[in-house]
C-alpha cells in the first residue's frame, strides 16, 4: 500500500500565523523581554547599594539601603495569581494626593513651621506607593514631607525601600496578625495618620484581617469624625459596602478608581472614614 510523505500531509502541518499576528506576537515577546531586562537592572542596582551598605561605604542615616529612583509601576508586571491589578495613572495620583493632603495636619511644630508631616501607610496598593514616591521627590516645597510605608506581599517591591527619602518597604501577609509579623518593629504600631488600603481579595475573611491590621497600625486619638485617629482611604468592590461600614465605618465616596487597561469587571468604589476637604473625595450621600 502506498503511503503519503508526512511532509505533504496537510493534517499534520502546523498552522501558520498571519503576518499581522506574527508581528503582534513578536512585539509582545519583545516588550516582555525589555520589562524583564529593566527589572533585572533595577534589582541589580538595589543589590549593589545593599552591598555598599554591608561594606559600610554607602550607609544612610538610618543604616539602611536606599532603593532606586525613577521606578515606575509599569516596571512591575502584574501577577494575576497574586490578584495584582495596578491603578491607572490618574487614579494612583488622585489617591496619593488625597493621602498627602490628609496626612499634613495644620498644627505648629517646635521649629515654628506651619505644618507637620504625617505618616502614610499603603497596604497592598503599590501603584499608589510608587506615585507617592514620585510626588514627594518632585516637590519643590521646603515643608517637610510625610513618611510613606508600603506593606506588600510581593518581595519585588523591596527595591523601592528608600529610608533617606522617608519611604519604606515592609513585607506583609494579610493573613498573619501585625503584632506577630512585625514583632521586631513594634514602632509601627499606632503610628500612622493615613492608611491607603486595597486588599488582594474581595472576601469577608480577607477584609476582616486587613481591618485588624488597620486598627493595629493606626494612630490613636480623637480622629476625624470620631474614627479613632487613623484616616482610611480604601478601594475595593462596591459589593462590600455593608461589610466595610461595619468593620471600619467606611463610607463610599464619589471618587471612581480605575485600573490599567480596564481589566477588572467588578464594580470598584473608593471609601473613606473621614470627611474629605476635597470635593473629589466627598461622600456619595453628601455630594
Amino acid at each position: 500500500m502506498a503511503t503519503r510523505d508526512s511532509d505533504s500531509d496537510s493534517d499534520t502541518d502546523a498552522p501558520a500565523l498571519s503576518p499581522h499576528a506574527l508581528a503582534a506576537l513578536q512585539s509582545f515577546v519583545k516588550e516582555k523581554q525589555e520589562q524583564v531586562t529593566k527589572f533585572a537592572r533595577l534589582a541589580a542596582a538595589a543589590e549593589s547599594k545593599f552591598q555598599d551598605v554591608k561594606d559600610g561605604s554607602d550607609r544612610n542615616a538610618d543604616g539602611m539601603v536606599d532603593g532606586t529612583d525613577g521606578v515606575r509601576i509599569e516596571d512591575f508586571e502584574e501577577d494575576w495569581n497574586m490578584s495584582q491589578f495596578w491603578y491607572d495613572d490618574d487614579t494612583a495620583e488622585a489617591i496619593a494626593r488625597e493621602a498627602i493632603a490628609v496626612a499634613v495636619q495644620d498644627k505648629p511644630l517646635t521649629d515654628g513651621s506651619a505644618k507637620t508631616p504625617g505618616r502614610i501607610g499603603v497596604l497592598c496598593a503599590p501603584s499608589v506607593f510608587v506615585k507617592l514616591q514620585a510626588i514627594v521627590r518632585s516637590s519643590s516645597s521646603n515643608a517637610p514631607s510625610p513618611s510613606i510605608h508600603l506593606f506588600e506581599h510581593d518581595p519585588r517591591f523591596r527595591i523601592l525601600n528608600s529610608p533617606s527619602q522617608s519611604s519604606f518597604f515592609h513585607l506583609y501577609d494579610y493573613s498573619t496578625p501585625c503584632e506577630t509579623q512585625f514583632a521586631s518593629n513594634l514602632s509601627l504600631e499606632s503610628s500612622f495618620d493615613v492608611l491607603v488600603v486595597d486588599p488582594p481579595f474581595l472576601s469577608e475573611e480577607c477584609w476582616t484581617k486587613v481591618a485588624q491590621a488597620v486598627k493595629w497600625l493606626g494612630t490613636r486619638g480623637d480622629g476625624k469624625e470620631g474614627n479613632g485617629g487613623v484616616n482610611v482611604v480604601a478601594c475595593t468592590g462596591a459589593v462590600l459596602t455593608p461589610l466595610l461600614s461595619s468593620l471600619l465605618d467606611l463610607r463610599p465616596t464619589v471618587f471612581q478608581p480605575h485600573h490599567k487597561g480596564g481589566r477588572l469587571s467588578n464594580e470598584f468604589s473608593c471609601f473613606t472614614n473621614y470627611r474629605s476637604g476635597r470635593a473629589g473625595f466627598a461622600w456619595k450621600d453628601q455630594a
